[in-house]
């Protein structure tokens, strides 16, 4: 009900959570396992969606049906990855493309779903895939260097992105051209909102303060 009245509608939540609790400081780089936790304001409860392996940032389709999330296929998750998809009800999970998950997005006009994702840990293109389709792909800017893929979305037009490139300095990015605007801060767990408004924040390095901008 609190979840309810702070976000005015059914909210879906994902999050990572380390076997027995336990977790490293970031899922790229230590050597924990994960498993995705899921809650749904309807049904009233946390649970586990997908068993612990070495995964990272889930994300949750714009319908939020689905999540996709970053396997490992090697002892590092930066080393090399593949990107799954998985209903929302755990019944079928599946391999979506190879490569990062960054985030997802709407198309406001087609009412296309995507999936951004780049080829490896510090990528210098970006693709987009078809949530419901992905065979169908396209470049998303291939002129940026040095991504991250640990922070990037998108605004609901699809025309500015914040994200990290690469951590931990934060920039606005021209989602159109790929070019990237000055760093505005240092830090991580960021983000932008999802409208056009480009209000936008990102947690300091101390994860102790969350600075906003507009």
């Amino acid at each position: 009900a609190d979840i309810e009245k702070m976000t005015g509608a059914p909210t879906r939540i994902t999050w990572l959570r380390g076997i027995n609790n336990e977790g490293g400081f970031n899922p790229f780089w230590d050597a924990y396992q994960y498993k995705i936790m899921v809650f749904d304001t309807k049904e009233g409860k946390e649970r586990e969606l997908v068993p612990a392996a070495k995964i990272a940032w889930p994300r949750i389709t714009p319908d939020g049906r689905k999540v996709l999330y970053s396997k490992s296929k090697k002892a590092e998750l930066k080393d090399d990855s593949d990107v799954w998809i998985v209903d929302w009800d755990g019944q079928t999970n599946k391999f979506f493309a190879p490569g990062y998950a960054y985030a997802v997005y709407r198309d406001p006009e087609t009412k296309f779903q995507w999936a951004y994702i780049g080829e490896k840990f510090l990528c210098k293109s970006l693709k987009r895939y078809r949530i419901d389709k992905p065979s169908v792909s396209e470049v998303a800017f291939g002129t940026a260097k040095n991504l991250t893929m640990q922070e990037l979305h998108v605004t609901r037009d699809g025309k500015t992105g914040f994200g990290l490139f690469p951590h931990p300095k934060a920039c606005m990015m021209n989602m159109t051209k790929g070019e990237l605007g000055p760093p505005q801060a240092e830090g991580c767990n960021l983000s932008i909102a999802p409208d056009n408004s480009l209000l936008h924040w990102i947690m300091d390095g101390s994860h102790r303060t969350v600075h906003v901008f507009n």
